[in-house]
């Protein structure tokens, strides 16, 4: 009867051993996994940091030339547009102005038409103004 006890005791501890050291495995599996995933997002970072040097570069030479593309859109007046909205086919500078500053608010029907609908509503010329 002890013997059964014993045996019986015995085989939980076994149990046991065993489950702790399967949970240690999966410990240390996890700390790999988590270790080469550090090591992938470290070099992730550095690629990001490079291309965003990049492109902080690139936007040094433009931003400029959004800035005052931004300044004389925010000095049309408009009555302005309304005799823009009038043409039958507006200068190329001002349908290249209207069309780019229009994709950059997220509207990609940029065709004349378009544009002139667009200008029609108070509402869209003021988010047109708050835009720039």
């Amino acid at each position: 009867m002890q013997r059964e006890k014993l045996a019986q005791k015995q085989a939980e501890a076994d149990r046991a051993l065993n489950e702790i050291t399967r949970g240690m495995q999966g410990a240390g599996e996890q700390k790999i996994e988590m270790e080469d995933l550090k090591v992938k997002i470290e070099a992730e970072n550095k690629i990001l940091a490079k291309r965003k040097a990049e492109i902080e570069e690139e936007l040094k030479d433009v931003q400029p030339i959004v800035d005052e593309a931004k300044r004389a859109v925010g000095q049309i007046k408009p009555e302005s547009l309304s005799e823009i909205r009038a043409l039958r086919a507006p200068p190329d500078a001002v349908r290249d102005i209207l069309e780019g500053t229009l994709r950059l608010m997220g509207i990609l029907d940029t065709s004349w038409t378009s544009i002139k609908t667009y200008f029609k509503f108070s509402h869209n010329q003021s988010l047109f103004y708050s835009f720039i």
